[in-house]
């Protein structure tokens, strides 16, 4: 199974920081799915390049586009709601731009995508992701690894380094969201992105 999906190494500095880890599964199932119109719109800081636009694609999902100065990343989102939680699982599907080895374009081409998980906190004025910390579940699993079903792959153009890919079921991933998603050590939660533009008006 290694090196079979394609997965993100590194992200914007600003709210992904390389913090994600890649799932072959979802950690959703339909009953789980929730909309918010509060998330669509254009997210970023003024004096950035970057920006994060969520626009609806469906009863209960979105269309995520990350812009970059060099390019841009479109991802299939949907929002979930596990507990009094909310996730973001996002699956990347279109990318534009020149590969220079980081961001969004440092990817493996592999057979199928894998998912990516958030934390989720938006009001109206502003939004905070939080990604799973890659080095502190690469710790905990080399200490407990039963914990959660995952694999080591090897990063393209990285040497040896490897990172965790998670195999295990949704109701696995979730059960494992939900011990963790109150350690801030765990998920590293950005800073509060401003809203630049809300959605478009609906003729």
């Amino acid at each position: 199974m290694k090196n079979r999906f394609l997965f993100l190494t590194a992200g914007v500095a600003m709210i992904l920081a390389g913090c994600f880890v890649p799932s072959v599964n979802p950690l959703y199932t339909e009953k789980d799915l929730v909309y918010d119109p509060a998330l669509v719109g254009t997210w970023g800081e003024p004096k950035d390049d970057e920006r994060y636009t969520f626009a609806r694609a469906g009863e209960k999902a979105y269309t995520w586009t990350v812009k970059e100065k060099d390019g841009s990343s479109e991802f299939d989102a949907r929002l979930l709601q596990l507990g009094e939680h909310r996730f973001l699982d996002a699956l990347l599907v279109r990318m534009k731009g020149e590969w220079k080895g980081s961001g969004f374009g440092r990817v493996a081409m592999v057979a199928r995508p894998a998912h990516i998980f958030f934390k989720v906190e938006v009001t109206n004025a502003t939004l905070r992701l939080g990604g799973l910390h890659p080095e502190w579940l690469g710790k905990l699993l080399k200490q407990q690894p039963g914990l959660i079903a995952h694999e080591w792959v090897k990063e393209p153009d990285a040497g040896d380094e490897r990172r965790v890919l998670l195999t295990a079921s949704t109701a696995e991933l979730q059960k494992f969201m939900l011990k963790y998603v109150g350690d801030t050590n765990v998920f590293v939660i950005g800073e509060p992105l401003p809203r630049l533009e809300a959605a478009a008006a609906k003729p």
